[in-house]
């Protein structure tokens, strides 16, 4: 019997300069998925197959739907988890290329592309797949994910262009507004949003020292974690100040990504889907 399958091809994780390549092939089978009995990632990161149990209709729409959510909820877990490495800019963009069913026909399908963005730097994971990608597909939250498609649908959003700058800033504010609705507050602040980066950045493999920052605005001295400091030198530099010069690198901007991923796992909300 022909088995039923469905290849999706995934880019802008690793490049022609930038790349994140295994030793060999992941293969893990789900032994309680009602759609899914076993899905294939090959060593680039470039290609999932998602092999379906035997007796499903392909044409189901819920079926679609379904499989997109669970790769969604592993694009999110590659965000997430990127502490080990943290230096590639990662952007998943998603394409159904085709599906083969009982009969063995090759059909194909298209869906809209999801995040975008690009990198310059060569990376190589030294170590098995199954050390990394574990954390990507166990235990999966698919209905987390779900039931919060579209903030996750804002942060893929925020990453896509060249200026990384602006996603920089665009992202912390974006932090900000979560956390403001996390602590059901009436008004975003800066010192809710350290508060929660120091409780929660340990939760995605980051280490927090709070530094002290001098407010000329203010006269006073303030504690800041390093992506809220960061977020002040762009936004307010001191041109008399060297200490004050931008460090923007890819590593920072990936660490925040997961704090982000974070605090929308955070948020309580009813499933709408």
């Amino acid at each position: 019997m022909n088995e039923k399958y469905i290849v999706i091809n995934v880019k802008g994780i690793g490049d022609n300069n930038s790349k994140l390549k295994f030793y060999d092939n992941y293969e893990h089978i789900l032994d309680n998925d009602s759609y899914i009995k076993k899905i294939m990632i090959n060593s680039t990161v470039s290609q999932i197959i998602v092999y379906l149990h035997d007796y499903l209709k392909v044409d189901n729409r819920d079926i679609w739907t379904y499989i997109m959510d669970y790769i969604g909820s592993i694009m999110i877990a590659i965000l997430k988890n990127c502490y080990t490495y943290s230096s590639i800019m990662l952007s998943p963009t998603l394409t159904i290329s085709s599906y083969y069913n009982l009969d063995g026909k090759k059909k194909s399908y298209l869906i809209k592309d999801k995040i975008n963005v690009t990198d310059n730097l060569t990376y190589d994971i030294s170590f098995n797949s199954h050390d990394v990608i574990d954390k990507w597909v166990l235990n999966i939250p698919i209905d987390d994910y779900r039931k919060k498609r579209n903030r996750y649908d804002i942060l893929f959003l925020l990453l896509q262009g060249n200026n990384t700058v602006q996603k920089y800033m665009a992202l912390y504010t974006y932090l900000m507004s979560l956390v403001k609705e996390i602590n059901n507050k009436s008004r975003e602040g800066q010192k809710q949003v350290i508060e929660y980066i120091n409780k929660n950045a340990n939760r995605v493999g980051i280490s927090i020292v709070l530094n002290d920052r001098y407010n000329s605005l203010k006269n006073q001295v303030s504690k800041e974690d390093k992506f809220t400091l960061l977020r002040n030198k762009i936004a307010h530099p001191d041109i008399k100040n060297d200490d004050e010069k931008v460090n923007l690198n890819m590593s920072i901007l990936n660490e925040l990504v997961a704090i982000v991923c974070c605090a929308i796992g955070d948020i309580e909300e009813e499933i709408t889907y």
